[in-house]
This record gives structure tokens, sequence and C-alpha cells, in this order.
């Protein structure tokens, strides 16, 4: 539910090149760039993925932890010059 909700706000703002995923903790690895828990999974999830940025969220449906990860991801395309935004 949650990768459905992330996939709307990134089409919203024009974002179209991301891939958005859903994996059990279990299965995440050092390849992700971004993982995006709920906050009582965050600590099992860094573990998993050290290397990756976190984002915890408390409600998967409605969380503003999704606006930042749009708020990021367009940031550092503006900072790039990528114009995939």
């Amino acid at each position: 539910v949650g990768a459905t909700v992330l996939r709307k706000r990134l089409q919203k703002a024009g974002i179209a090149d991301v891939d958005v995923s859903v994996r059990a903790i279990s299965h995440l690895d050092r390849t992700v760039d971004l993982v995006i828990t709920q906050a009582s999974r965050s600590e099992k999830a860094r573990a998993k993925a050290p290397d990756a940025l976190h984002i915890s969220v408390d409600n998967v449906m409605s969380s503003t932890g999704y606006d930042d990860v749009v708020r990021i991801l367009s940031e550092q395309r503006r900072n790039t010059g990528d114009g995939a935004t």
C-alpha cells in the first residue's frame, strides 16, 4: 500500500524514472538506495541495508515520509541538473 502512495506522489511531482518496489526486510541488501519502513521495523532494516537512506513512517497510508522522499529526489535532480523532474 505504501509503495502505491509513493508512486502516486512521485508521478504527481513529475518523477517517473524511479523504481519503487516492495521487499521483505529479510530480502534487503546493500544494493538498495532508500528504505522506507514502519518506525517499529527501522532498526532491523538499518541492520540489513546500512548504507541506504532510511525513512521511517508511522502510517503507511498517509505519511509525510513520502513527501520527504519526493522532496529529496527533487532536490537531488535540481542539484545535478537532471531534467527528469
